[in-house]
């Protein structure tokens, strides 16, 4: 279980990186056109996962409020990418470009991913006092 800063920004960018690999193989991605929905939720989760890269890990186990601020909105980003790749509704496909009447499902992998990520330990050092 992980226990520093360090420790937990490795895990969460192993759980990305997870994530990451599986929407770079969902046929929406690798197919010609590429669907717009899966080549969003793509870039969103590759910036969220350099924004965690950015993150000074001794600052986070120092307890400094910026980086637990700034831990707090990659939290809130791998959030709001699970309630996308979820949605049923047609909601994300009209955020992204799609068609709102043919939601996009992508799969059990990447749903599974995106649980792993928004579930880790590792979040909780963004919210805890030091």
């Amino acid at each position: 279980m992980p226990s520093t800063a360090t420790d937990n920004i490795t895990d969460l960018n192993d759980k990305l990186t997870k994530l990451i690999l599986s929407l770079e193989t969902h046929p929406g991605l690798t197919s010609t056109p590429q669907n717009k929905t899966v080549y969003f939720m793509h870039d969103f989760v590759s910036r969220s996962q350099t924004m965690l890269n950015a993150l000074d890990a001794s600052k986070l186990d120092a307890g400094d409020e910026q980086a637990k601020k700034d831990l707090q909105d990659i939290h809130g980003r791998c959030m709001f990418t699970e309630l996308m790749i979820t949605d049923t509704t047609g909601k994300t496909a009209m955020m992204t470009g799609g068609d709102p009447s043919k939601p996009l499902d992508f799969g059990e992998e990447i749903k599974e991913n995106v649980k792993t990520v928004t579930g880790a330990e590792g979040w909780d050092m963004a919210f805890n006092a030091k």
